[in-house]
């Protein structure tokens, strides 16, 4: 018999890092020696993909301004708009991308973060960032461009809302917007 099975420890509260727009563009112009992590990070940040499928993303899943493919952690086919900066980021991979993958990653994800920290150090940010931080980057960026938390839960795909209330805690923006919107005396 396990003696601790009715025991429980409370969940330790993780702080997720991720980027502001201002931050996001600093980057954007900070050069690059691993153009093809640099540029499918930015490309996640304002797509929300995860690495695992910017890994496998392919030219024939981009049509127009639609991406659709299908996603490694569900095998589920999704199919999101692209905007109008992951498409700049696309035309840009285009000159340097060779072959069907569109960004071409290192197999093992602690080189691309160890790739991200070097270039993230360089442009002057002292958060750590990693590559998942580019999803909370997306969402947070979403949330504070006033788009409501059930969409950006379906951008995200997550199955649960819960998943995605978190980001809401993350904007202090927000909540000021909500106190300035009191009436005053």
């Amino acid at each position: 018999k396990n003696p601790a099975r009715f025991v429980s420890t409370p969940k330790k509260r993780v702080d997720r890092e991720y980027l502001l727009f201002e931050e996001v563009k600093l980057l954007a112009t900070t050069e690059s020696k691993h153009p093809h992590i640099t540029n499918g990070f930015l490309f996640s940040c304002f797509t929300g993909l995860r690495i695992s499928d910017i890994k496998e993303l392919k030219w024939s899943n981009v049509t127009n301004n639609t991406l659709e493919y299908t996603q490694q952690k569900t095998g589920i086919i999704q199919k999101i708009k692209i905007n109008k900066s992951a498409m700049e980021i696309l035309e840009e991979q285009k000159r340097i991308a060779r072959g069907k993958i569109i960004f071409k990653l290192p197999k093992s994800n602690s080189n691309s973060n160890k790739h991200l920290k070097d270039w993230v150090i360089q442009s002057g940010i002292t958060k750590h960032i990693t590559f998942h931080c580019s999803r909370h980057t997306f969402a947070t960026l979403c949330l504070t461009s006033d788009i409501d938390i059930y969409t950006v839960s379906k951008l995200l795909w997550h199955t649960d809302i819960k998943n995605t209330q978190i980001y809401a805690k993350l904007i202090d923006k927000k909540k000021d917007e909500a106190i300035d919107k009191l009436p005053t005396l």
